[in-house]
């Protein structure tokens, strides 16, 4: 089972407010640390680098597996929809990615 940092710190918060603020307000606070959570992950949509399985027509992640590169072809799976609020996140982004090696096997990333 995983779950996420930020998921946790949400219930600890919830937990703590509620014991020391009481239960409404603990979980009035807990409500809007949610919300702030949710609009800060649709600002900062993950953004995934694709490369080619060799022998497949198939695109997948370059964390997972060996691929190839295409050679002068940037492909990248934005995991939002676009809008006003993340595009200047997602072009900076995609600038950066802009500087990556020619094709070939592609470096680890964080």
């Amino acid at each position: 089972l995983r779950i996420k940092k930020s998921d946790f710190c949400l219930w600890v918060g919830a937990f703590v407010g509620t014991l020391t603020l009481g239960v409404e307000l603990g979980i009035l606070l807990a409500v809007l640390a949610s919300l702030l959570l949710i609009v800060f992950e649709s600002v900062r949509p993950q953004i995934s680098v694709l490369w080619h399985l060799p022998g497949s027509t198939v695109f997948q992640n370059v964390k997972q597996g060996d691929g190839r590169l295409v050679a002068g072809v940037l492909i990248v799976r934005v995991g939002a929809s676009m809008y006003f609020a993340n595009v200047a996140f997602i072009r900076d982004r995609l600038t950066s990615l802009l500087w990556l090696p020619p094709a070939g096997k592609f470096p680890r990333i964080r």
